[in-house]
């Protein structure tokens, strides 16, 4: 069966930009103009990635980019609307004892912070 669109470019983006990593699709699911992709990715020194996207008639309207080891907060992105005095809000992004603006908040944005923070 052929990944969708979506699905295969997160999966694209990440074998290229995070090739030391296993990478692998915990949930894709395609209902009509509606796609949901959760994606795990594991560096070998126990860095966790978890890559949750939810997009609508070809927008993406809800994302969460998760970055952890072993239980503990690395970084996350998000557009959950819970800190409204964010000036970039919804968009924000959480680091361990902080939440700051993400102005910059696509996955490549994700991913090259994230690289900068763990090696």
């Amino acid at each position: 069966m052929e990944e969708p669109s979506r699905a295969s470019s997160i999966l694209r983006l990440l074998r290229k930009e995070l090739f030391r990593c296993n990478h692998k699709i915990l949930k894709h699911q395609v209902i009509g103009g509606t796609e949901y992709i959760k994606v795990e990715s594991e560096y070998p020194n126990g860095v966790k990635l978890y890559i949750r996207e939810f997009w609508f008639e070809g927008k993406l309207r809800r994302y969460a980019y998760h970055a952890e080891r072993h239980g503990q907060l690395i970084l996350r992105y998000d557009n959950a609307p819970h800190h409204p005095d964010t000036p970039s809000f919804p968009h924000h992004k959480h680091l361990p004892s902080s939440i700051k603006p993400a102005e910059r908040h696509s996955l490549k944005d994700f991913i090259a912070e994230i690289s900068n923070l763990i090696f």
